[in-house]
């Protein structure tokens, strides 16, 4: 009776270490994480003045900046973008707004309405720092450098993401 009792009482235990929820619990313990998994990389910061220093250095080679062009050409492009930022983070605050707050037809109308005028305003930057630029660096060097920036913007998008 008691042979009866334990093997019952193993026959238990087997069949309840054995489901699957404790056999992936098992594996998981017993297979180590490869080095690149993401618990195991250390967390990426994002430095602004090493990006501003890297881009600069990639529109200076790619749209052959002399260093007095780049001297004078990078403070004018560096606070047209800083000028564009902020609008970006206007639209943003109130597209976010307007979705969280469910407002109502009129409102999100008002809303769109304030968007296109923040674009609006960040392309009349865009147009008066580049009349200022391409007198620093010429039209040739300003469409490479912009294009430089684009070029740039891509690649460290993709190095982020990875």
């Amino acid at each position: 009776m008691i042979t009866k009792i334990l093997c019952l009482l193993a026959t238990l235990c087997c069949l309840t270490l054995n489901t699957p929820e404790a056999h992936a619990a098992s594996c998981q313990i017993m297979q180590p994480q490869p080095p690149d998994a993401p618990s195991n990389r250390p967390p990426r910061k994002f430095n602004p003045e090493q990006f501003r220093r890297d881009l600069a250095e990639h529109i200076t080679k790619a749209a052959g900046f002399t260093p007095a062009e780049a001297r004078t050409f990078f403070p004018l492009f560096f606070e047209m973008r800083e000028k564009q930022r902020n609008l970006e983070h206007q639209k943003g605050r109130a597209l976010r707004q307007a979705a969280e707050h469910n407002m109502n037809e009129y409102d999100c109308q008002r809303v769109l309405a304030e968007v296109a005028e923040l674009q609006k305003k960040s392309l009349r930057i865009e147009q008066q720092y580049c009349t200022r630029l391409r007198k620093i660096v010429g039209a040739c060097k300003l469409v490479k450098a912009i294009n430089a920036e684009r070029a740039f913007g891509r690649k460290a998008f993709k190095k982020m993401t990875k």
